[in-house]
């Protein structure tokens, strides 16, 4: 999601995933993003995440998707999931 976009209460999808601020991201944009202390972001497929892990050998034995309070996007997909995988 655009976050600027999102911030005058509109959804924006900007980018595909994959997705990484370090490669996506115009270098003024990414330099101003991190002068400001904000995160540098990455985004994943599920084959990419979750299919990864079972190639390398893990087990998948947790899933928890989380939401951001105050965020529109929120309030239709989540804005962040974890897995629990341990190796076979």
């Amino acid at each position: 999601m655009d976050p600027r976009a999102e911030a005058r209460g509109e959804l924006s999808v900007r980018f595909p995933l994959p997705y990484a601020d370090t490669k996506d991201l115009p270098e003024d944009e990414l330099r101003r993003s991190v002068e400001e202390n904000h995160t540098v972001e990455f985004s994943h497929s599920f084959d990419a995440q979750l299919g990864g892990q079972m190639r390398a050998g893990f087990a998948l034995c947790g899933f928890y998707e989380d939401t951001q309070a105050g965020r529109l996007s929120s309030k239709y997909l989540p804005a962040a999931f974890a897995t629990k995988a341990v190796k076979g």
